[in-house]
């Protein structure tokens, strides 16, 4: 409880320090705050970096709300770093400067001189956005990409979703005896039996289905057929398919066609990328969810 009234005593305190001295605070986040002065100046550097030109009342005060809310994502992700123990080294804000400058073409220092110049911000405002955008790539490398997988299931899922190429299958296929509506609810309740293409036992369908094995490309199986197929794992069994005849099948083998290593090293990488980015992003939602963050304008 002390520390806690100490927190706001010194809040309330350096709000009427910097009111006072004309610059006022329009975010508290836990026991540091944002200033006006601070709001335009990163206003201004994010303005420049994303090219916005003129805009109406309404879109400037929308812009302004989304820049805030970026300032305050930037410092509770600092925080954050803080208590984890990650360090930004000044070589390297000076390396991210410089891949900066390359990708833009242009000349070393040039973009320090626009901010200071051209821009009139301290240099300083530039260097803490770097700094910020840092802390989260190491988050993201350090903390989170350990714990992504990307199975090969995945792999040919996607590729079998997207028709990026076919696939050998070897399929068995149930098909009903008949179209009675106690067929039907055999049928409905076969998937959740089976657990495995080598011990289907005889006794659980012969009454309402007939069992076929098939050896077949995706591509030649009908298009109800293969949208049940394409996300379907090895042993895993389809729901119900309605067609001339109710069916179900289950997948016992899968291999894509002319499909090389490094075609699936970079499937991998963009499915490994893609669930990073979901990952850090309900991580940082979560972050804000759990900082103390109160907005005065």
């Amino acid at each position: 409880m002390n520390r806690f009234l100490l927190t706001i005593s010194s809040i309330l305190l350096f709000s009427i320090t910097t009111t006072a001295m004309g610059d006022s605070i329009v975010a508290i986040i836990e026991d540091t705050s944002i200033t006006m002065s601070e709001l335009m100046q990163r206003k201004k550097l994010l303005s420049y970096f994303n090219h916005v030109g003129n805009l109406s009342p309404e879109q400037d005060k929308l812009y302004t709300n989304m820049v805030l809310q970026s300032m305050i994502d930037d410092q509770i992700l600092l925080e954050y770093g803080k208590t984890v123990g990650l360090v930004v080294l000044p070589n390297e804000i000076n390396g991210f400067l410089a891949n900066i400058e390359q990708t833009a073409k242009m000349k070393p220092g040039q973009l320090v001189h626009n901010v200071v110049h051209n821009l009139g911000l301290p240099e300083e405002e530039l260097r803490n956005k770097i700094k910020s955008e840092i802390i989260k790539s190491k988050v993201i490398r350090e903390a989170l990409s350990r714990s992504v997988k990307v199975s090969q299931e995945d792999i040919d899922s996607m590729v079998l979703a997207t028709n990026f190429r076919d696939a050998s299958l070897k399929l068995k296929i149930f098909t009903a005896k008949n179209d009675s509506a106690k067929t039907a609810k055999s049928m409905a309740r076969l998937p959740s039996q089976i657990k495995n293409c080598s011990r289907i036992k005889y006794v659980r369908y012969k009454r309402f289905a007939d069992l076929s094995e098939l050896d077949v490309n995706l591509s030649q199986l009908s298009a109800s057929m293969q949208a049940a197929v394409k996300d379907l794992e090895l042993d895993e069994a389809s729901d119900v398919i309605e067609e001339d005849k109710l069916r179900v099948v289950v997948v016992c083998a899968k291999s894509l066609n002319q499909f090389s290593l490094e075609d699936s090293n970079n499937i991998a990488n963009f499915l490994g990328n893609k669930k990073l980015q979901i990952k850090a992003q309900k991580f940082f939602q979560d972050l804000r969810k759990k900082a103390y963050v109160k907005i005065l304008m």
